[in-house]
């Protein structure tokens, strides 16, 4: 699957209203979750269907494949791992914070962000910062 931004922060949204669990998801939270319309997230939401990462439940909620969940864990280790760095490290508050994490996650290359969260990671081991 190509994972576009655009589809990472939909994965990462599902991820976190489903808390981690895969617990369905209505599209009305996720829409308010993210500031745009339903309309916009029904049209997602069926991208999403066609590329196996979501599943429609019999009441209409969107559920993870085992596929969209194993990618959304690890955007979501990497968001958990910027967002803690940005908040203790760099002072930033916590939404700001979260939208910047969650930009970072969506507009770097896969690469770049997963080595950027191995180096705080690291970092953290060694007590460079706290």
């Amino acid at each position: 699957m190509d994972l576009t931004a655009s589809k990472a922060r939909y994965l990462l949204v599902i991820y976190e209203l489903g808390s981690g669990k895969n617990t369905p998801v209505r599209s009305v939270d996720i829409a308010n979750r993210i500031g745009i319309s339903r309309a916009s997230v029904a049209g997602m939401l069926q991208d999403l269907a066609q590329s196996g990462v979501v599943a429609r439940t019999p009441c209409g909620e969107v559920i993870l494949t085992d596929e969209g969940n194993a990618i959304a864990m690890d955007l979501y280790l990497q968001y958990r791992t910027l967002l803690r760095f940005f908040m203790q490290n760099l002072q930033i508050d916590g939404p700001q914070a979260r939208e910047d994490s969650i930009t970072a996650i969506v507009n770097l290359s896969p690469t770049c962000v997963r080595q950027f969260a191995k180096y705080i990671r690291d970092i953290k081991s060694h007590h460079l910062f706290s």
